[in-house]
């Protein structure tokens, strides 16, 4: 668990300085500040997205990471850590007309694990899914169809244009146990 927290320690800091990186040769390089009309521009010229979120397929904490295919279309992946397991993630986003408020879809599929056996998994989607024998030995590995509604703050204009902040209502299903579960998550991305 401290070398998961390591890693992730690490991966927040290192997209916080790419983001003062950027920030720093916008301001060297012009004194103009970038501007965009829409979201859906700003995904146009901004191709990737890093960032960080809690909660929803994450887990407790994870590290995301955004590819803009098309302006309105995008793959998301992710990774992330709870007491007792870890999970990774692969999504497709819809994005969806607007200025600063963005409303969004995503559909995809999460993996939540844990191979070592050495602690039981805290999270309540794992209580729901989870027989008491595989909680009890703390090896598992569940996979879920993840569903998605959420709105996104998008900073079209100044010099922290690229930065977003979002929050999303999330719906869990695990197809080899019959069980749907609500949940949440709360993030931010920086596009470059």
């Amino acid at each position: 668990m401290k070398m998961k927290l390591t890693v992730l320690i690490a991966c927040l800091l290192g997209s916080t300085a790419a983001m003062a990186l950027e920030y720093d040769s916008q301001s060297v390089s012009s004194t103009s500040s970038s501007t965009y009309s829409s979201n859906l521009k700003l995904r146009e010229e901004r191709k990737v997205g890093v960032g960080t979120h809690m909660g929803g397929t994450a887990g407790l904490l994870g590290v995301h990471l955004e590819l803009n295919i098309e302006s309105q279309d995008g793959v998301l992946t992710g990774f992330g850590i709870g007491e007792g397991y870890s999970t990774y993630s692969i999504a497709w986003k819809r994005s969806y007309e607007g200025l600063f408020f963005t409303p969004y879809t995503t559909l995809g599929w999460s993996r939540w694990f844990n191979s070592s056996g050495n602690k039981s998994p805290d999270s309540y989607m794992l209580d729901s899914t989870l027989s008491r024998r595989e909680r009890e030995e703390g090896r598992f590995g569940i996979d879920y169809i993840v569903g998605a509604v959420g709105a996104q703050y998008n900073q079209l204009e100044g010099e922290f244009a690229g930065a977003s902040l979002f929050a999303e209502v999330d719906l869990f299903m695990a197809p080899a146990k019959g069980k749907l579960m609500p949940s949440a998550s709360v993030g931010a991305t920086y596009f470059f």
